[in-house]
């Protein structure tokens, strides 16, 4: 990408940080930088002074206020409506080793009766099997929060700083890509669907045998 066309990107980055804030509203310090850039936009696009440090303070300014974006008012950060998602998204692959509710032992534990080790192990399944369905969950919950000003933001930082929060929301992105014509992700799809469905019914599985050893108990009691 050529110097002159990172500017530009710069600038309309600038541009949409400025626009983010409102009087009154928000830290001082973001407030301060905002209209800082603004000002420094005015003189650039009007070719006034000297143009070369203005440029450089300028984009130096609107790459320190994108890194002060934690600290942005409610409502001004730019993917403040995926916090939710990305809180929990480390823990939504079905495909991880690590367990989704707890971790596993640093050292090896005491052995335990057979009957014990039978329902670690079904804990263990249901743990995997019930990511699958979670993670099915939170790629339509991306599908229903991605709009236009998601990918807007998205563009505006593209080959001029990076973020956490656009690398995984352009993950879920391309996984909801259902115009992917190459055969070849067509059969990884369906793979992997598969897959998953037999996790699944295993999970069934599963769960009936909670729900039996569940009524027993319940008879039991009666």
């Amino acid at each position: 990408m050529e110097g002159l066309e990172i500017q530009e990107k710069i600038l309309v980055l600038g541009k949409k940080l400025v626009t983010n804030f409102n009087d009154g509203n928000g830290d001082a310090t973001s407030h301060w930088m905002a209209h800082y850039i603004a000002e420094q936009i005015i003189i650039i696009e009007a070719n006034q002074g000297d143009n070369t440090l203005v440029i450089k303070e300028c984009f130096e300014t609107i790459l320190k206020l994108w890194q002060h974006q934690a600290y942005f008012p409610k409502g001004a950060r730019p993917f403040e409506k995926f916090d939710t998602l990305f809180h929990t998204i480390e823990r939504m692959n079905p495909d991880n080793p690590s367990p989704f509710f707890y971790s596993e032992p640093e050292t090896e534990p005491p052995k335990l009766s057979e009957e014990a080790e039978l329902w670690i192990n079904v804990a263990k399944n249901l743990d995997q099997r019930s990511r699958i369905l979670i993670e099915f969950s939170f790629e339509k919950a991306f599908q229903n929060t991605i709009d236009e000003n998601t990918k807007n933001w998205i563009t505006a930082i593209s080959g001029i700083t990076k973020s956490q929060e656009a690398l995984i929301i352009q993950l879920y992105e391309s996984k909801l890509n259902k115009d992917e014509k190459e055969q070849r992700e067509l059969d990884k799809k369906r793979d992997d669907l598969q897959k998953h469905i037999e996790q699944l019914n295993e999970l069934e599985v599963l769960c009936k045998i909670v729900k039996q050893d569940m009524q027993e108990q319940l008879n039991d009691i009666d």
